[in-house]
């Protein structure tokens, strides 16, 4: 969510500017805003008597990166939020330990492939990388189970994930770096 000086700022709106001036720049002022704004995905000016109204519609959040213990939204096509927020967030995935925004974004356009009765259980994403897998994650599902995959296989792996979730006797681990298995946590 950006503030409204930020928008004024960016938009390049100053007080007493002609209506016709704004009228002129409408398609610049909403690149302008777009561009310093990823996770906007519209943004619209309404034009009336002596008044300009910029209208933002944001794009649809998917997750949150957790970066020294604050919280940065994801939106879609894994763009994270440069602003963090400032209360705990809707449950949504919170994603850790990405050091690099590709791999991020990555990720998160693979956790938006899955079901969406899997894709609410997921509570977090953990970059788990290893020499032999450096793709490697660590998902923690709100059922108590743990899924080890490689981002490259992660979502087509995951339709399995409720039919062996099911037969587990308890929570535990699933596997799907190479095959797939689980074991309990005990």
């Amino acid at each position: 969510m950006q503030s409204d000086a930020m928008v004024i700022k960016e938009a390049q709106l100053i007080p007493k500017m002609s209506l016709f001036e704004v009228l002129f720049r409408e398609g610049k002022i909403a690149s302008n805003l777009k561009q310093a704004f990823p996770t906007i995905e519209t943004a619209n000016l309404t034009i009336g008597l002596g008044q300009v109204q910029v209208v933002l519609k944001e794009k649809k959040t998917v997750g949150y990166m957790v970066k020294a213990s604050k919280l940065y939204p994801i939106v879609e096509k894994g763009i994270v939020a440069s602003k963090a927020l400032p209360d705990q967030p809707a449950s949504l995935p919170m994603y850790y330990g990405f050091k690099k925004e590709i791999a991020l974004q990555k990720v998160v356009l693979e956790v938006q492939k899955f079901k969406p009765n899997i894709l609410n259980l997921v509570s977090e994403v953990h970059a788990s990388p290893t020499k032999s897998d450096p793709d490697r994650l660590k998902l923690y599902m709100s059922d108590g189970n743990q899924v080890v995959a490689t981002r490259k296989t992660m979502a087509q792996k995951m339709k399995y994930y409720a039919k062996i979730a099911s037969q587990m006797d308890q929570a535990g681990v699933i596997n799907f770096q190479v095959g797939a298995y689980s074991y309990s946590y005990h």
